[in-house]
């Protein structure tokens, strides 16, 4: 198996047939996740990316988004 994470906060998870999408939550949804446990409101925060991109969380109906600068 293999994992991938993207400079966009997106992760992609290999396995010998292709995607397994089940295990594709993203490293940037993951984190908003543990900061809200944390009783941190993640919309307060400005994400750093590796590739130089600055992004805001977003609450969505169903859970979080967020938006690039």
């Amino acid at each position: 198996m293999k994992v991938i994470f993207f400079a966009n906060g997106n992760t992609a998870c290999l396995d010998d047939y292709g995607q397994v999408p089940v295990l594709q939550k993203s490293w940037m949804q993951l984190y908003i996740e543990f900061l809200e446990t944390q009783g941190v409101n993640p919309e307060d925060i400005i994400f750093q990316f590796p590739n130089g991109g600055v992004a805001k969380a977003i609450r969505i109906e169903d859970g979080w988004n967020w938006s690039f600068d």
